[in-house]
């Protein structure tokens, strides 16, 4: 009796794991995610403006529920694999628009935003 009672206890807690999971994932797939236009003296140009830009990209990247992207190579794993290829590519676009052509064409081959934030580091 308690064992059938702790195992109805759990499955409810599963499936509201999953309702919430969901509910989440839900929300993050809306299409009306936008990139902010940056300034010219927000641009990455080089090492010049780094220690600005990457204060400036991990507060943008937190407010937005992205910065595990960076901070990872997998980003957020408490999310579903189709969340998370999603929050890669936003990561990612916030990148490109964040950065000089220059840096922009070195970090096109990057995987992930993990890569490209590593490539970014190293260019500075």
């Amino acid at each position: 009796m308690i064992k059938n009672a702790l195992e109805n206890l759990l499955h409810q807690l599963e499936t509201l794991e999953l309702l919430i999971q969901s509910k989440s994932d839900s929300d993050y797939s809306s299409s009306n995610f936008t990139v902010r236009s940056f300034r010219a003296d927000e641009i990455l140009n080089g090492r010049k403006n780094y220690k600005s830009w990457k204060r400036m990209i991990i507060n943008d990247l937190d407010a937005l529920e992205l910065s595990k992207c960076i901070i990872s190579e997998d980003g957020d794993d408490n999310r579903t694999k189709q969340h998370r290829k999603k929050m890669k590519a936003r990561t990612m676009m916030y990148l490109n628009a964040s950065v000089n052509k220059i840096i922009r064409h070195a970090i096109s081959l990057a995987t992930s935003p993990f890569e490209a934030i590593k490539i970014i580091d190293t260019l500075r």
